[in-house]
């Protein structure tokens, strides 16, 4: 029997469920068990404390998440600022990765924000290191518009593990 994935709306019921997912999609243990980890890269939390959400309640953004029965296992939030349109927070849960959860999601977000926000592309930002992520979000059509931001200008509250340093995020962008 295969598992039925829906797709919906967050709310603010989901605060909890989503803080954890994220936290166990990055940093961790547990992380160790998807390819998205950030173990061996960044120390500490991936989320600052009431992150979820402030980003929840702010008119700006939407969130979904990817549910089987009423276990959380992915999620998805768009941030629309001006006409900059940036997707973020995505994860899926490390056991549960390689399943089409994450083509789910974005294929929600892309819909969303062409059909309710009215926008002809969406962002996203990526730690170049990190290029298995990089070709996952090329083989969804995002290109890498040659943007380069510091690592620690947008998430100077982030602890480098020894050793790493220099981290520049890419820019990808994909016509929707």
């Amino acid at each position: 029997m295969t598992d039925i994935i829906t797709i919906r709306e967050a709310h603010t019921d989901d605060v909890a469920r989503i803080e954890h997912l994220v936290e166990t999609t990055y940093r961790g243990e547990d992380s160790k068990k998807g390819w998205t980890t950030e173990f061996a890269l960044l120390a500490g939390t991936r989320l600052q404390k009431g992150e979820i959400a402030a980003a929840l309640a702010d008119k700006s953004n939407q969130f979904f998440v990817a549910e089987i029965g009423d276990l959380v296992v992915g999620v998805i939030c768009v941030n629309k600022n001006g006409d900059w349109i940036e997707f973020g927070k995505f994860s899926v849960d490390p056991e549960m990765q390689g399943r089409g959860i994450g083509k789910m999601l974005i294929s929600k977000v892309e819909d969303f924000v062409k059909n309710v926000w009215g926008a002809d592309k969406l962002k996203l930002s990526v730690i170049s290191i990190r290029k298995e992520l990089v070709d996952f979000y090329a083989r969804y059509g995002f290109k890498d518009t040659d943007q380069r931001i510091d690592f620690m200008e947008i998430h100077p509250y982030v602890e480098l593990k020894d050793g790493v340093s220099d981290l520049e995020v890419i820019i990808m962008e994909k016509p929707v």
